[in-house]
């Protein structure tokens, strides 16, 4: 530092004489005082512009020994200019000089100074000296240096943390916050300036633990303490928090100040009781679950079985099978399979097998086992082993292959197995160059006895049937149930035709021993198709059909025997099925057509109605009768398709005659008992005659016997009562030639009933049918029924039945069926006819 460059002021007094100056610091005890405190004393001339300084001053600056003099000492450039300014205060201002500046010592190592100064007035003028003294306060700078960094920190770390971070100065009772006051418990901090208003946050419940604590803590020498306790938020609501203090004591040991740090342990506390009911959760699922659940150390050792796991094994203390190796719980057999289980889920894959093993009370049980792995930063740290008892799923799955291959009913094999059987005989067959048998069986009347009896007595039948043709089979003989009625018997090794035609002959035999049911006899009866390997078929399915076409031959010419398949017999089946065929494309392409054969009234020989009977044209060719077609009639859905065009054809032609005014009386049309099971078919037809605008009595719903017969008797009931209800008639069609019973008259409402043609055409050679054409009308008479005699063919016939006293009669003495549009012309010449039949 100098401070002579401009000193001209100072110079006014060099007349004054040197010695009349002073020296400065001639104190020897104020000197010695000053350096024994480790403070220099220096002093400037401003007029010569030269500072001297004591062997203290030049040990702070490393200056050459005392006594020294110079131009100044080295300050740092950043403080210069101010230290300049003070001493120039000082000199001209007479303020004293008091700064805190920085100053480079010889060998340039930086240092704190303090240095103070005033000036000195030794006449009059100017002043020209400044006396002063100097030390150094480096390590006091430092250390308030490192007191404000260290409390930066402590500002900083208290103002980054979540917590809530507090000092309480306790002589002044000042508390000081960091922000969490405010984002964690949303109290601003002029809410919280005193230790009185931070105790009426917490919660009375917890307030004289934290109290007692305290007290503690100044009575002993721990300068810490903590507390758990509830502290009240902004809303009103209290926090868990966990509370630590660190006590700052004076030189006295006496506490001064108190920090302290609250952690806020809602969300841990929450996590807390989550992580709880999670396990609660899981060790409820896992003791609640059906499954054995196992835990396995990595070693393959059990560590853990759940509850359901240890009953299922036979156990009530779990604890005594943990550290036992995993593996010796199975056989030996299955010990492979576990530790190729065990060694996937080591490597941290999932593995499955299936094994039993015995339980520790010797019972066998089936299990589905699951090995996965436990991970724990990427790798397998336990292994987790869960079992399902599967002794009910493969006794289900053994009951499901044996529904699968055989009969529920009989115990027989059924068509599935069967199939596969005949497969393997044939191949067998083949390779031994042997024949090869098989038979198809069907019950006859097996429906009416089902409907007649009910299932209970065609169920007693068929298992009969099953029992009866084991005992009578050829042994080796395979016997199946096909389905329903029909059973198949396989014999390898078969002779040729005569010892197939034997073997069926014993089987009929053997099945003909009568069987009673709840005191009923069962009529039935059975009938057998038979084809030979490899005359009548070289592959399974042909050999199969062949037999099936066999029991076809049989089932419609010698009901009750058996037939051995002819190739002819195809040719038979392929006629039925072309007949089929046709059938559909009739109602396909709208071929069928009714034809209409009147009824007279024998008592005035008037017109009184007419039937309708089914014709169908091929295109291009002559009309053809229903026989050309009678197969199709066995087949439900094409007869049903059949009856109701016939039905909309007739309604058809009745709208034309209305419209016409011919006075037609009724047209009868027939219905099959298939029909009238059907739930809308009454409310069908008289939908069908009201759109048509057809008064219901002019229809007429002609049935058989049959309808009357089996479970849906209740239907066909419901559906003729609806129709007679309506205005509908109905006749009760071939009456006698079935299985009719005269309670069917009174329970159903019958209004005609037609006497079958059969007893009409033999009543003059046969007086026994005379008699029950006579026995029919009387009744018919004394129930107020109507009778229609069919197959009137002759002027006999007509004289028999006058005499009889039957009124309505039909057939080809009258006319044969002719269409509609020739009814018409019919019906216009009718009263000459009239005259013909009044003069017989």
């Amino acid at each position: 530092m100098d401070l002579g460059k401009d000193n001209r002021p100072f110079l006014a007094g060099e007349e004054m004489v040197q010695q009349d100056i002073m020296p400065f610091g001639t104190a020897e005890f104020l000197t010695k005082a000053l350096a024994g405190a480790g403070v220099g004393t220096w002093q400037f001339d401003a007029a010569r512009g030269l500072m001297s300084w004591d062997a203290v001053t030049a040990e702070i600056f490393g200056l050459p020994a005392v006594p020294g003099e110079g131009p100044g000492f080295s300050i740092h450039q950043d403080d210069r200019d101010m230290v300049v300014a003070s001493i120039n205060a000082c000199l001209l201002g007479g303020k004293a000089h008091d700064v805190e500046c920085r100053g480079v010592r010889e060998d340039g190592k930086a240092l704190w100074l303090h240095a103070k100064a005033t000036p000195v007035h030794l006449s009059s003028g100017p002043t020209r000296y400044v006396a002063g003294i100097v030390s150094d306060i480096t390590d006091r700078k430092l250390a308030n240096e490192a007191s404000r960094e260290a409390e930066q920190r402590f500002r900083l770390i208290s103002h980054a943390t979540v917590d809530l971070v507090y000092e309480w100065d306790i002589g002044a009772d000042r508390l000081i916050w960091n922000e969490a006051l405010s984002s964690r418990f949303g109290h601003a901090p002029e809410e919280f300036q005193s230790i009185a208003s931070l105790m009426q946050s917490i919660h009375p419940e917890d307030l004289n633990l934290v109290l007692v604590k305290f007290e503690e803590a100044l009575k002993s020498e721990s300068s810490q303490f903590c507390v758990e306790h509830r502290m009240r938020r902004a809303d009103g609501a209290y926090a868990d928090v966990y509370s630590c203090c660190h006590l700052i004591r004076d030189v006295s040991g006496k506490a001064s100040r108190i920090v302290g740090s609250v952690q806020d342990l809602t969300e841990r506390k929450l996590a807390d009781a989550a992580l709880r009911q999670s396990e609660a959760v899981n060790r409820s699922i896992v003791e609640n679950v059906t499954e054995c659940v196992m835990l396995i150390d990595m070693n393959g050792c059990l560590e853990f079985i759940n509850g359901p796991g240890a009953r299922a094994i036979g156990i009530e203390d779990p604890a005594t099978l943990y550290g036992r190796d995993w593996a010796t719980f199975w056989p030996r057999h299955a010990r492979p399979a576990v530790a190729d289980a065990l060694r996937q889920a080591r490597e941290g894959l999932t593995a499955q097998f299936s094994e039993a093993t015995p339980t520790l009370l010797g019972e066998i049980k089936w299990w589905d086992m699951v090995v996965s792995p436990v991970m724990n930063d990427g790798r397998p740290t336990k292994l987790v082993a869960i079992a399902r008892d599967v002794g009910h799923r493969r006794e289900a799955e053994q009951l499901l292959v044996k529904a699968a291959t055989e009969d529920a009913l009989t115990g027989l094999i059924n068509r599935a197995s069967f199939q596969v059987a005949l497969s393997e005989a044939v191949e067998r067959s083949q390779a031994d160059g042997v024949r090869l048998g098989l038979l198809l069986l069907d019950l006859d009347n097996f429906k009416q006895v089902n409907d007649a009896l009910g299932h209970d007595a065609g169920d007693l039948l068929l298992r009969t049937i099953a029992r009866r043709l084991r005992d009578v089979v050829p042994k080796g003989a395979l016997l199946a149930r096909l389905g329903g009625d029909e059973f198949a018997i396989l014999v390898e090794g078969a002779l040729d035709e005569d010892y197939l035609r034997a073997c069926a002959g014993q089987i009929l035999g053997h099945l003909r021993a009568p069987l009673m049911h709840d005191g009923h006899s069962l009529d039935w009866g059975a009938t057998i198709g038979i084809a030979l390997f490899p005359e009548h078929g070289s592959v399974p399915d042909q050999l199969l059909k062949s037999a099936d076409i066999a029991l076809y031959v049989a089932k419609s010419q010698a009901r009750g025997g058996f037939v051995m398949f002819d190739p002819e017999q195809r040719a038979d089946i392929q006629r039925r099925q072309s007949m089929i065929s046709l059938a559909r494309t009739a109602v396909r392409d709208n071929l069928i057509v009714p034809y209409y054969q009147p009824k007279l009234d024998l008592t005035t020989n008037a017109f009184h109605g007419v039937e309708a009977l089914l014709r169908w044209q091929r295109r291009g060719g002559p009309i053809q009768l229903p026989a050309t077609i009678a197969p199709a009639f066995q087949d439900l859905e094409v007869a049903t398709a059949i009856s109701d065009k016939m039905i909309g054809e007739v309604i058809h032609d009745m709208r034309d005659w209305l419209d016409r005014g011919v006075d037609f009386g009724h047209v009868a049309v027939n219905a099959a008992a298939a029909e009238l099971r059907r739930a809308d078919f009454a409310d069908g037809l008289l939908e069908r005659l009201t759109r048509a605008r057809i008064p219901a009595r002019h229809f007429q719903l002609e049935v058989t016997e049959t309808v009357f017969l089996g479970r849906g008797a209740e239907c066909v009931d419901r559906a003729l009562k609806t129709l007679s209800s309506a205005g509908v008639s109905i006749a009760l069609d071939d009456f006698g030639t079935g299985y009719a019973s005269l309670s069917h008259l009174r329970h159903f409402p019958v209004d005609t009933i037609k006497i079958d043609r059969s007893f009409v055409q033999r009543m003059n050679a046969d007086a026994s049918d005379e008699a029950i054409v006579k026995a029919l009308l009387d009744l018919a008479r004394n129930l107020g029924i109507d009778v229609v005699a069919e197959g009137v063919e002759t002027i006999e016939h007509e004289l028999r039945l006058r005499a009889l006293g039957c009124r309505y009669v039909q057939g080809y003495l009258y006319s044969k069926a002719i269409p509609g549009s020739a009814l018409v012309d019919l019906l216009a010449a009718w009263p000459a006819r009239q005259l013909v039949h009044a003069a017989r």
